[in-house]
C-alpha cells in the first residue's frame, strides 16, 4: 500500500464512526456536556425519563427515529455515540470544592474536559510533535524540598533572573498544551493532567492576567511533583508557585516597607497579584501575621481583594499550542475544516469555541 492510500485510509477511519455498537457512555458524555437532566434531555426526545435511564445504561439502543433526535438536541453528529471509550469522573483536585460549586456545573465542566481530552489524544496521535521536557522531581527526595524544585525548574526551563515575561510561552515551548477553559464557574482556576505524552493545563478564561502566572506555576508544580494529586499536594503546588514566580532571593530584598502602593509597584514589576506578593512577604517573615491582617484588612476596604488596580495594565498570555496542534493535524490529514469537525465527531459552534479562537462565553456564577 502506498504512503497516499494509507493515508486516505486512515482519513477515511477517522471520519467513519469506529464501532457498530450504540456506546451509553457517549449518550451520558453528551448530555452532561450541555448541563442537561435526564428529565429535560426526555422531555426534548418525546420519550419518559425512565427510557432515556434505559439508553444511557445500555438496556436499550436508540432507534432511527431517537437518533436523529438525539443528534438536534445534543448537537453531536451521529458518530459521536458510536466511539469507544467512556467519560471521565471529576478531577481529582475538584473534590474539595464540591461543597462550594454546583453538581451540575461539576458534571458539565468534566464533560466539556473529556470531550476536549479526547480530541487532544485524537490529534496527537497523527502529528509528529516536540519532545517534553517536564522532569518528575519528589519533593521527598530533594534535600531542599519543594523550594529546591522550583529553583531547579526555572534552570531547567532557561529562565532568566528577575520577573518571567511570558510562562505561558515557556511552558508550551517544553511541551505543555495549554487550554483557556470555562469551567462555568470562577471558584475553579485549573487542573492539568497528562494526555498523549504531554501535560495538558485547562485554565479558567476569567483568570485575571495578574493571577494567571501564579495558576499557570501552581499547574506546573503539580507536573513536576505529583503523579497522583491528594490534598496535601495543593500546599506544595503552592509553595512551588510562590518560588517560582517570586523567588525568595530575588522578591524579599524589595517588599519592605509593606504597603499598599510598594504592593502595585510589585506586582506590575513581578506580574503577578497584590495578594499573591503579601502572602510571600508574609511567609518569608518580612511582616508579621498581624500586619499582614492589616494589609489584607485595608485590600478587602478598597474592594482589592476581589478587583485590583492595575489589571487593565497587565497583558494576558495567549496560548498558541492547541491551534498549531489543530492546523499541523489538518495538514498531516490534508483535511478540510468540515473535515476536521467531522473526524474529531464534534459540532461546529463548539469546534469554533475551544479550536478557532472564537469564544463563546457561558454564564459564570
Amino acid at each position: 500500500m502506498t504512503k497516499t492510500s494509507e493515508k486516505v485510509r486512515r482519513k477515511l477511519a477517522l471520519v467513519e464512526a469506529p464501532l457498530k455498537q450504540f456506546n451509553p457512555e457517549m449518550l451520558i458524555l453528551a448530555r452532561e456536556f450541555h448541563g442537561m437532566p435526564v428529565n429535560d434531555l426526555a422531555t426534548h426526545l418525546g420519550v419518559t425519563p425512565g427510557f432515556v435511564c434505559h439508553l444511557e445504561s445500555g438496556i436499550k439502543e436508540p432507534s432511527e427515529a431517537i437518533m436523529e433526535r438525539l443528534v438536534t438536541v445534543l448537537k453531536f453528529p451521529q458518530q459521536h455515540y458510536y466511539q469507544s471509550g467512556r467519560r471521565d469522573s471529576a478531577h481529582a483536585s475538584f473534590y474539595r470544592k464540591r461543597v462550594v460549586i454546583s453538581p451540575v456545573i461539576l458534571r458539565q465542566s468534566t464533560a466539556r474536559m473529556t470531550e476536549i481530552k479526547r480530541n487532544i489524544e485524537k490529534l496527537l496521535s497523527e502529528v509528529e510533535s516536540e519532545s517534553v521536557r517536564f522532569p518528575f522531581l519528589d519533593p521527598e527526595e530533594s534535600p531542599g524540598g519543594v523550594k529546591e524544585i522550583a529553583q531547579k525548574m526555572r534552570g531547567h526551563l532557561r529562565i532568566a533572573p528577575g520577573p518571567i515575561r511570558d510562562l505561558t510561552t515557556i511552558l508550551e515551548e517544553a511541551g505543555a498544551i495549554i487550554v483557556p477553559f470555562d469551567f462555568g464557574t470562577r471558584k475553579i482556576d485549573a487542573c492539568s493532567e497528562w494526555i498523549g505524552g504531554h501535560p495538558v493545563i485547562f485554565i479558567n478564561k476569567f483568570v485575571p492576567a495578574s493571577r494567571q502566572r501564579f495558576t499557570l506555576a501552581h499547574e506546573l508544580g503539580h507536573i513536576v511533583m505529583h503523579k497522583i494529586i491528594m490534598e496535601e499536594c495543593e500546599e506544595q503546588a503552592d509553595q512551588f508557585a510562590a518560588e517560582f514566580t517570586l523567588p525568595e532571593k530575588e522578591i524579599k530584598p524589595e517588599l519592605a516597607p509593606v504597603n499598599l502602593d510598594r504592593l502595585a509597584r510589585l506586582k506590575l514589576k513581578w506580574k503577578s497579584s497584590m495578594g499573591a506578593i503579601l502572602y510571600r512577604a508574609a511567609d518569608l517573615g518580612v511582616i508579621t501575621e498581624r500586619t499582614s491582617r492589616y494589609h489584607w484588612m485595608l485590600m478587602r476596604r478598597y474592594g482589592y481583594h476581589e478587583v485590583e488596580p492595575h489589571e487593565d495594565l497587565m497583558a494576558v498570555e495567549k496560548p498558541t499550542a492547541l491551534r498549531e496542534l489543530v492546523e499541523a493535524f489538518k495538514d498531516s490529514m490534508k483535511m478540510s475544516r468540515q473535515e476536521l469537525i467531522e473526524a474529531l465527531h464534534i459540532y461546529e459552534a463548539f469546534f469554533d469555541e475551544i479550536y478557532s479562537d472564537q469564544p463563546k462565553l457561558r454564564i459564570v456564577e
